[in-house]
């Protein structure tokens, strides 16, 4: 019976790991999703700062 019981757990422990390794890939491709947003609009504030700032350097 203690034989079963531990199969038992230890069937539940792998559905567990698979099911937080799912819940991680999708949180992680969420916030990858986040994170080129992001990383794309402040590569864009980056661009209209530095234009400017460069013009003004060219100039100088």
């Amino acid at each position: 019976k203690a034989k079963g019981f531990l199969n038992y757990r230890s069937e539940w422990r792998k559905a567990e790991v698979s099911n937080f390794k799912h819940f991680i890939f999708l949180h992680l491709f969420r916030l990858a999703k986040c994170g080129q947003v992001l990383g794309w609009f402040y590569y864009r504030n980056r661009l209209d700062i530095s234009i400017p700032c460069l013009m003004l350097w060219t100039v100088v």
